[in-house]
């Protein structure tokens, strides 16, 4: 579907992580669509995006933790 990150980096340099976008983009629209409600009303699923778009270390957008 295309939800995979890609990163850009060469050797000691970290580039930024990117959405792929390659596959089907209606695919990858209603499983986005789908992940909204999980965080907002799941408490796992809303716990791990806080984790991503917080962490100290390369955290991501919230469009990224949501795809991740």
């Amino acid at each position: 579907a295309g939800l995979t990150l890609k990163e850009n980096s060469s050797g000691q340099r970290k580039g930024q992580k990117h959405i792929s976008k390659r596959g089907r983009k209606r695919l990858r629209s209603v499983l986005f669509r789908a992940m909204i409600p999980l965080i907002r009303h799941n408490k796992a699923f809303r716990e791990l995006h806080e984790y991503y778009t917080t962490r100290s270390v390369n955290p991501l957008t919230g469009k990224q933790s949501i795809v991740a």
